[in-house]
């Protein structure tokens, strides 16, 4: 939605029995007050989307492998993958705080609409929204933290202010209801101001990410697929251009946050173009393939290690910014472009990310370009894995998978692959394809391969080798150390329960290892 979303409909849900019940209200709702006509109910399902930030996505990279955030020493991204995070760290507590804020004010929502005066129609769309966010920050939850309390009431019930912990399960059970409903009653497309708000196809694919993350592969192909059956989705053809403002709300996008320039701005771009956050690691970059399709640790790929970005998958120099690289639309006093040199730069990995990056936008946290949560290449992607996982390597995989690998000029798979080894090309296509949009977190977990990442310490290019690329004494690739990884397998996959929340919260159990 390019809109200003300036009401924000708050109601603080903090899980504090003696808390909670000391303070009044912040606001008194109810159907005889408030849910009085469409314009209201709206206004509140709208209220739904404002917790979603680009934020909750990028800052999961710093929990894998493809980034490094200097700005974050000492941060919770940093202690995961040093398997030193913490019960009180900040991250989660602030994660499950905001996660409930939005799950009452959805709760509302579902409550109050569903006995309104307003139109069936209508009601049933708004109901439908209100599940859908429901059902995505429940989902966040339980990616997270495993089991936690479900809570479907309003949070001014007293009931609700000191609950256990439900399971996983149940909880994931409640996700896929209130999102069948929201595939129900949502409508394919919007016009007008409403273009923005979550479709039947979100809720589609949000579906399938879910039950993917569960490993329910027969329900979540029917679901890419029913997503793509619609023939309302299709690749951008310029993976570059994808992620820019002028292409917002393009054929691919099938749901994203919105930001709008001076009244609600972003600051990703003030992130990744002049701070030290979120730059790509030297194992990011070498996932790219050579424009052959081999890897560049294969025999036979070419690969020069002093010229490493020739021949190499496009994706790789739309999505990171590489050294010698010219930052797009950017000029010196003279008129000539600006040149990314590492040694003059923030960067301790020599790279920077360059996805959805507009240099030529030089304000401060204000930028106008919206943050893409689902398009339709992780459809894709997220069918051809969960169908190579029931059939094997079929030739609806094998199209799927294509399809994204043509969009960016890569040769497309020989067949004869096994299964084994379409899953690993499927995870190599995702790395590559979705680097920077916070989903490689949750392929880790999902993957449980997380001690096989953390083997390794981050890595990036030294850059005070690289001053000068018209002079080769002043040009040299070689690789520096930028971070000790370290998997704890003792805690596992989980995020610790909030220390704070335990405290106000003496039925909270604790995850194992915290």
């Amino acid at each position: 939605m390019k809109r200003a979303i300036v009401f924000l409909f708050l109601i603080n849900m903090l899980f504090s029995c003696d808390d909670f019940l000391s303070r009044s209200p912040l606001v008194s709702l109810s159907p005889d007050n408030f849910f009085n006509n469409e314009e209201e109910c709206k206004l509140l399902v709208t209220s739904l989307y404002n917790p979603i930030s680009y934020q909750d996505y990028t800052f999961l990279d710093e929990y894998t492998d493809d980034v490094y955030s200097a700005a974050q020493v000492g941060g919770s991204g940093q202690k995961f993958i040093q398997g030193d995070i913490q019960a009180f760290d900040s991250y989660s507590k602030n994660r499950w705080s905001k996660n409930y804020k939005a799950i009452g004010n959805a709760n509302l929502a579902v409550n109050g609409i569903s006995v309104s005066s307003i139109s069936e129609g209508t009601r049933n769309r708004l109901v439908a929204e209100a599940k859908f966010f429901r059902a995505y920050y429940y989902y966040d939850l339980i990616a997270l933290f495993g089991d936690v309390p479900l809570v479907l009431t309003d949070p001014s019930v007293s009931e609700n202010l000191c609950p256990a912990r439900d399971t996983r399960e149940k909880v994931f059970q409640q996700v896929i209801e209130d999102l069948n409903y929201a595939i129900q009653y949502l409508p394919v497309s919007y016009t007008g101001n409403d273009i923005g708000r979550v479709t039947k196809g979100a809720a589609l694919a949000f579906k399938a990410r879910v039950l993917l993350f569960f490993s329910e592969y027969e329900e979540a192909a029917k679901a890419a697929e029913a997503c793509m059956e619609l023939g309302v989705y299709k690749l951008f053809p310029d993976f570059r251009g994808l992620f820019l403002e002028e292409n917002e709300y393009n054929e691919e996008v099938i749901f994203d946050k919105g930001y709008l320039k001076d009244i609600m701005g972003s600051g990703r771009n003030t992130n990744i173009i002049t701070q030290d956050m979120y730059l790509p690691t030297l194992s990011l970059a070498n996932e790219f393939e050579m424009n052959t399709g081999k890897m560049v640790t294969e025999d036979g790929s070419n690969f020069d290690s002093q010229n490493p970005f020739k021949d190499r998958d496009s994706r790789l120099s739309s999505t990171i910014l590489l050294p010698g690289a010219i930052k797009d639309g950017l000029l010196n006093s003279d008129g000539s472009p600006v040149v990314f040199i590492p040694a003059n730069d923030l960067s301790v990995t020599g790279m920077r990310l360059k996805k959805s990056a507009d240099y030529t936008d030089n304000t401060n946290n204000n930028s106008g370009t919206n943050f893409i949560i689902i398009r339709y290449a992780d459809v894709l992607l997220m069918y051809a894995e969960a169908l190579n996982e029931i059939e094997g390597p079929t030739s609806s995989v094998y199209n799927a998978i294509n399809q994204v690998r043509q969009r960016a000029h890569q040769p497309v798979l020989t067949n004869g692959l096994t299964k084994e080894a379409m899953r690993e090309k499927i995870r190599h296509e995702r790395r590559v394809e979705f680097a920077g949009e916070g989903l490689r977190y949750f392929d880790i977990v999902r993957w449980k391969i997380a001690d096989v990442v953390f083997s390794n310490n981050l890595e990036g290019y030294d850059k005070q080798n690289l001053k000068n690329p018209s002079n080769p004494a002043e040009w040299k690739f070689t690789s520096t150390n930028v971070l000790k990884t370290s998997w704890n397998a003792s805690k596992g996959y989980l995020w610790p329960i909030p220390g704070e929340e335990r405290l106000l919260n003496s039925n909270l159990t604790q995850n194992e290892g915290y």
